[in-house]
């Protein structure tokens, strides 16, 4: 069963399976600890970029449209996005990557009353104009970065990067473009590019779920079928072989509600109909359509499980045991306790 946890966190990760195993001897073989937020920082440092990259264009003092962009690996643009914001093209969240994706999303926009509703139509058209040529500006503005980089002997950057110089010469490569699609000059702001780890994106998919779906299936699509278990001929299975789908046990009176559920949280579920046994949780994921993927352990056997439920049902606990009271778990940090507790299954199978 080492291979199924192996296959989550090559999934989790974006990279091949071959590849997470020498990820992980490079971790032990560094002096790592045997620490999950240790092997996380070293994975997603070490493992496969993603890039984001952003283009603001200040309409006036208040009003800015942004243009969003997220490249894979292997430099295929995976999502894009465009908004009109009402603030200024210098604000400090327009410097930060996981606030951009949500903003050009337009989640988390505030509205400013000093903004008049004439001109944010005006500049939506001038967005709509615009975005017709984002996807080719896009790729060819993630060239230009990269090279700058390389021309500046920098490899990977740590955090955003913005160019003054860069900044320039890009305005000028497309400023034809803009009077030809908006009738009149549209100056560029600033071009922002920040190279991130598919578990950091996928935090920020948790908050926008077009993202997210795009992330799954790219990851599907760029990594082998991780649906064989190398022990049973590689045959092919809906859930892979020795990983019982089951389903969980409602309790609606004395339950936990799904959002209150943690990792290391136990649980009932029904492998078979009015057959429950007792598990332990230790990876949650919460889906774009607001459903829960719940992988756990038996805790007869220490076989795995999985089921998807749908949102806020309350989940029957072992008789005796008790949750704590909590608050509600926060999407984000449920996301993040989830792979640690899945790095901490991983540290138990490499050792």
């Amino acid at each position: 069963m080492d291979w199924y946890v192996k296959d989550l966190m090559a999934y989790m990760f974006g990279v091949p399976r071959e590849e997470l195993d020498s990820l992980v001897e490079g971790y032990q073989a560094s002096g790592g600890v045997p620490d999950p937020s240790g092997l996380f920082r070293y994975l997603s440092a070490n493992g496969r970029k993603y890039r984001v990259l952003w283009a603001v264009f200040p309409m006036g003092d208040l009003i800015s449209i942004l243009f969003a962009a997220v490249f894979g690996p292997d430099k295929q643009m995976l999502w894009r996005k465009s908004s009109v914001l009402p603030m200024s093209s210098d604000s400090g969240a327009l410097r930060l990557w996981n606030r951009v994706l949500e903003l050009s999303s337009g989640i988390g926009v505030q509205p400013d009353s000093r903004v008049s509703e004439t001109d944010l139509w005006s500049a939506e058209q001038v967005n709509r104009q615009l975005m017709r040529l984002w996807d080719g500006w896009a790729g060819m503005f993630l060239t230009e970065v990269e090279e700058w980089l390389s021309q500046q002997g920098i490899e990977v950057p740590d955090g955003m990067v913005e160019s003054s110089e860069l900044n320039s010469r890009l305005s000028v490569d497309i400023s034809k473009d803009i009077r030809d699609s908006v009738g009149r000059s549209v100056p560029l702001g600033s071009v922002r590019y920040a190279v991130v780890s598919l578990p950091e994106l996928r935090d920020m998919g948790l908050e926008v779920s077009s993202l997210q779906s795009v992330l799954d299936s790219y990851v599907s699509s760029a990594i082998p079928s991780m649906k064989q278990d190398p022990q049973s001929g590689g045959e092919d299975a809906a859930i892979p072989q020795g990983v019982l789908e089951v389903r969980p046990c409602v309790d609606p009176i004395n339950g936990v509600a799904l959002s209150l559920m943690r990792p290391g949280d136990p649980v009932v579920v029904e492998p078979a109909r009015e057959v429950e046994l007792p598990g332990t949780i230790y990876m949650i994921r919460l889906l774009k359509n607001g459903q829960y993927e719940v992988h756990g352990q038996f805790d007869r056997d220490g076989s795995f499980f999985k089921f998807i439920s749908p949102g806020e049902l309350k989940i029957k606990i072992p008789p005796g045991v008790h949750v704590e009271d909590r608050e509600g778990f926060p999407v984000l940090y449920a996301a993040a306790a989830g792979l640690l507790a899945l790095l901490a299954v991983a540290l138990y199978i490499y050792r």
